[in-house]
Formats: C-alpha cells, structure tokens, sequence
C-alpha cells in the first residue's frame, strides 16, 4: 500500500528524544531500501520533518523475519505480540526509497534524514516479537538466555 507525504502540518512530533549520538552523515551515491517501523499507523508522512529508519543492515534483518506462523512451530517462551500494552502492540513496518542524493545523518543503526515527496514509501505489514527456543537455529541464545527475541511478521499486505 503507497503512501503518500504532504504538506500538511499534521505531525505533532514524537513523544521520546533521541538520545544516540550522530556517527557520521553524508549524501547517497546510490537509492537505497530501509525499513521505517511505528507503533501507530501512518496515513501519510510530512515533507519537512526528520524521519529515522534503520540502515541498510538492521533493515534487511527486518525484511528477514520469521512469519508468524512458522515462529509458533518453535518453542515459545513468550509472545509478545499479543500482550495489551502499548510498547509491545504490533508495530507497522514501511519500506522507504531514499533517492541517490539524499542527505542522511547516521546514529548507530539508524539513518535520519528530512521528509521529502520524492521519497517512496510502501506499508508492507505489521510486525511483533516473540522468544522462541530452539536449539539448532538459536543454540546459545537458547542455552545461555533460554531462547532469543526476534522479529516476527503477524500481517504482510
């Protein structure tokens, strides 16, 4: 599902201040694909405002993630995606196309950058997380941890 970004002044900006310290910034020599994730769902972005995603790294990781469905036929030590709180309800997960050019400034695994109508932007699907155990994916996180957190997609549109 596309969506769209506007000039409306309709963000009334987010409640936490970033606290991670900028690495590094520069402009894209290439587009790029990151995923922009969000506990509320987002009917359109504003042009102007500074959006973060993760890089390029942490977003394949996020596209990775195990569907619902098959993380059940693990050992579930916990599934998150179905406690009543507003910090573990399914968050709604955006693929955003920085265009080459685009100035970012890095913060550990995070891009920033300002909002812009040539951005491209697609709701692909909600995701939670769950602990799961199982030996022979997760063998020292299930040892050591008695499983290991991980992403999982509970809606794909």
């Amino acid at each position: 599902m596309e969506i769209q970004v506007t000039n409306k002044e309709t963000y009334k900006g987010q409640k936490e201040r970033w606290t991670e310290e900028k690495t590094n910034s520069f402009y894209l020599k290439n587009d790029i694909m990151c995923v922009h994730k969000t506990h509320k769902k987002i009917i359109a972005f504003q042009s102007g405002v500074t959006t973060c995603v993760y890089d390029e790294f942490d977003s394949k990781g996020q596209l990775e993630s195990m569907d619902y469905e098959l993380a059940k036929t693990k050992k579930v030590i916990y599934d998150y995606t179905h406690i009543n709180r507003p910090d573990n309800d399914a968050e709604w997960v955006y693929v955003m196309r920085l265009p080459k050019g685009t100035y970012v400034e890095e913060y550990d695994n995070e891009y920033r950058f300002k909002m812009n109508s040539n951005i491209k932007i697609e709701l692909i699907g909600t995701m939670g997380t769950m602990k799961i155990a199982d030996e022979i994916l997760f063998p020292y996180e299930t040892r050591c941890y008695g499983g290991k957190l991980i992403n999982v997609w509970t809606e794909k549109f």
